[in-house]
């Protein structure tokens, strides 16, 4: 058995104990897991509908997670109430909000319904709108996510992508001009900030029945929340990796946000919807190639497509030449990920 077989299955009965410490008579299964490394299990014959949470202590932060979720209540969102929880060994029982997930109801509708899915970007809109009215100044506690970071990220696409392609390591000083390109664009497009949440879309997005108001729209997913660009998880939300969104929906719901947050459609909103996309897509393609190449999970590669056309989409502003122009010399053909997917 390979060690990450072996830590998989300790960690997995870590779980159990852990679970039959707050309950006997509960059980549970595993779903499947995401990007990250926490794993998830449905438990079933608890007091409560509840998942339980694999954080595995150094490499995921349950603390974070608690801690964020307590905050984000306090705005008024719908997530996940914590009921147990032990942080030296990194699991917790947290409500399970259901599998009405946003990406479920959209296709359900066969992503035919225009009205179902304006009404639940809407929603996913007005969530955001919540957090950024009413957070001007991000806690201490919150780390930042600006334009250091945020460049750092954007190098996974010359650390995973590019070399996946070319058969050949990106150099040193090709990277570092890479990194400061994104540091020029970045910073303008983190003047305004808010808290932002990193990873969010549909998938994390789920439709609570019963409740009223912003509460309808359940929030998952959110530990990695920091100071960041304001427009950064409409971004995430508008530009998503994982399905396509109509322009005609994109525009409407850049507009909607625009409108309820007081402010214009203009060429700054624009500069800076761009400039974070490309930055995003950039990390987002590294990401998946590292995902599949270094962890096995290489259904992720099925995903570069979208992600690679919506970066080259957003390079088209003039904004973003230097980036560009860098990936253009350097593999003229970044463009085409379809050699990648051949696995």
């Amino acid at each position: 058995m390979h060690s990450r077989e072996r830590g998989r299955k300790s960690r997995e009965q870590g779980a159990y104990a852990f679970l039959s410490q707050i309950d006997p008579q509960a059980s549970m299964v595993a779903l499947d897991q995401d990007a990250s490394n926490r794993r998830y299990y449905r438990v079933s014959g608890a007091k409560h509908p509840s998942l339980l949470m694999d954080c595995p202590p150094g490499v995921e932060r349950l603390g974070q997670f608690i801690h964020v979720a307590s905050f984000l209540s306090e705005l008024g969102l719908a997530v996940p109430n914590v009921y147990e929880f032990d942080e030296e060994s990194g699991y917790a029982l947290i409500e399970d909000l259901g599998t009405n997930t946003f990406t479920r109801l959209l296709g359900q509708s066969a992503d035919q319904d225009d009205d179902v899915a304006e009404i639940l970007y809407r929603m996913a809109v007005d969530t955001l709108v919540c957090i950024h009215k009413q957070v001007d100044d991000v806690p201490g506690s919150f780390p930042d996510y600006l334009a250091e970071k945020m460049a750092d990220a954007a190098c996974l696409m010359l650390d995973w992508y590019i070399p996946a392609i070319t058969n050949e390591a990106v150099s040193e000083d090709t990277r570092l001009d890479y990194r400061e390109a994104w540091l020029d664009v970045l910073s303008s497009a983190s003047e305004h900030t808010t808290l932002v949440l990193r990873d969010y879309h549909v998938d994390n997005l789920l439709l609570c029945d019963g409740k009223q108001g912003v509460a309808r729209c359940g929030v998952i997913d959110f530990q990695d929340a920091a100071r960041g660009p304001r427009l950064y998880d409409l971004v995430s939300l508008l530009e998503d990796a994982r399905r396509v969104v109509s322009p005609e929906l994109k525009l409407a719901m850049q507009a909607y946000y625009a409108q309820q947050m007081g402010t214009k459609l203009n060429d700054e909103f624009e500069a800076q919807f761009a400039s974070l996309a490309a930055q995003r897509h950039s990390r987002v393609a590294g990401v998946f190639v590292r995902l599949a190449k270094r962890d096995g999970r290489t259904h992720y590669l099925d995903h570069l497509p979208l992600v690679v056309s919506l970066m080259a989409s957003a390079f088209e502003h003039p904004n973003l030449e230097r980036p560009k122009a860098i990936l253009d010399t350097l593999c003229p053909t970044w463009r085409g990920s379809q050699p990648l997917l051949k696995r």
